[in-house]
Parts: C-alpha cells; structure tokens; sequence
C-alpha cells in the first residue's frame, strides 16, 4: 500500500469515526431529551410535571386580578407571560413533547392528532403538533371555522358569558381511529375541556390525554370531567404542566399605584405611562 493509498484509507477511517461520534452524540442528546422531564401522579389518571424551582422560574406564568382582567376572576393566567420569552415557550413545548414524543410516557399507542382549544390551545398546540410531526386540528368558538360543523352542547365557564357558548369542529377534522392529544392553556370548569371530549368521541376518535399549562383547583374542573356522562372519561389522563399551588402572589402582575381611569389608557399616553408602572 502506498503513501496515497494511506491517506485514502486513514481520511476514509476519520469520517467514519466523525459520523459514529455525531450519530453518537445525537443519541445521547435524544436520550436526555427523553429522561430529562419526570411526571408524577396527583389524583388518579391526572398528572403534572416535577418541576424544579429554576423551571417554574423560567416558565414563569404570570396572573393578573380582578382590576386589570378582561374577566372578573380571582386570577387571570396570562399565556403571553410564556410567548414573549422563547426560553419560557420552548421549554413548555418541550415538556409536552417528552411526554408524548418517542419514548415518551404516552407515547403508545401513538397519538395521531393534536387539538387546540380557541384561543390560547392553538398556541401550545401548534408548537406540539409541529414538533411532533402530527396535523393540528383548531377546536373553535360560535360556528367560526367553514364547512359542514359538529357543534358541542352549550357549557359555563369561570365567569358569566353573555351569550351561550358552544365550540365546533369541522367535520373530518377528526375521524375513527384518530387518538388526539387535547391542548389548552388552563382548566378551570371544565366545561371547555368537556367540549372537546364531547366532539372528539362524537366524531369516532378518542382522547389519548388532556393537557393544560395550569389548573384552578377550587372550580373543581377534572372532577367535573370525570363525573361527566356517567363518568365516560373517568379513565382519560389529564395533565398539568404548572400546579396552582406553585404561582404564589410573587407571580401577581398587578401594576402597583395605578391611578389611570381603567386597566385602557388612551394612545397619546401609553408610552410614558408603560415606562412608569408597567
């Protein structure tokens, strides 16, 4: 064997050593993506993640009060305290998808679709489906989607709507066979969540689970879930991300000495005032 032929040989041996490593290394990162989330059981079938202090500080879900909510709650979760801080977000999507992804605990039998409540279930639900590789199906309020519709039955919510609501579905969105992951950013009630039960088993598919970022426990929600239709999905898991009990009034967002006429102030004052109090 000559010098060429050497060289040939020992380059050839160096991308093969350079491929193994890389392949190598991707596995590893793979393997701690899988095992890096751990998941515990509260209740029975309803879950939320073991998460340490600097992950609950890097999610960081904000509320605000009565005073500067669209609704008169106690406390009015704010999805775009995760939005506005790509760490925030993906570290909620990469919960979900080490949940559901391969090797994940739900992962068989394999989810087919993921869908996501109007409005705030579209945002974590689109990051899932894509990380997934799945179609997102969009869940949606008073008959806005087109085409022929399966409508819910009418259901109350933490506060008082001034209508009747109801969700949709587009018919084929869903069909037999379909296992659907159900993405929201909160249970409260459990009315919206029922609504997506209710259309996924009306249109042949089933629930493989339910999952929100956070919970009010004290509207007794996941207890109204399974009490529901003769307890037809007692057996479905449902999943937490974030427990109440872990947004304590540090997490409060309330702009303290507020002196504006209401939680809207006009264009021509928005800057200074956000510079000052916000």
């Amino acid at each position: 064997v000559n010098l060429s032929q050497q060289l040939l040989i020992a380059a050839g041996l160096g991308v093969v050593v350079g491929i193994s490593s890389a392949l190598a290394l991707v596995a590893l990162r793979r393997s701690e993506k899988k095992t890096k989330y751990q998941f515990k059981e509260t209740a029975p079938k309803t879950y939320s993640v073991v998460l340490s202090p600097k992950m609950i500080s890097t999610i960081s879900l904000r509320w605000f009060g009565p005073k500067f909510s669209p609704k008169d709650v106690p406390r009015f979760y704010d999805a775009a305290s995760i939005t506005e801080k790509p760490d925030s977000f993906r570290l909620v999507i990469d919960i979900l998808v080490s949940r559901y992804g391969p090797g994940g605990e739900l992962s068989q039998p394999r989810p087919t679709k993921v869908l996501g409540f109007d409005a705030r279930g579209f945002i974590f639900g689109a990051g899932l489906a894509l990380e997934l590789g799945l179609p997102l199906v969009l869940l949606r309020k008073d008959r806005k989607s087109p085409g022929p519709l399966v409508e819910s039955g009418a259901f109350t919510k933490e506060y008082v709507e001034t209508k009747e609501e109801k969700m949709s579905l587009r018919l084929g969105s869903i069909v037999p066979g379909d296992r659907v992951i159900l993405v929201d950013d909160l249970i409260a009630t459990g009315g919206t969540a029922l609504s997506g039960f209710e259309l996924v088993s009306a249109l042949g598919g089933t629930v493989h689970e339910f999952a929100a970022v956070t919970e009010l426990p004290t509207l007794k929600g996941v207890d109204r879930i399974r009490a529901a239709e003769g307890g037809k999905y007692r057996d479905v898991p449902i999943l937490n991300i974030l427990l109440d009990s872990d947004l304590g009034p540090e997490s409060c967002w309330d702009p303290a000495g507020w002196k504006e006429d209401g939680r809207v102030v006009p264009r021509e004052v928005a800057k200074s005032v956000q510079g000052a109090k916000v």
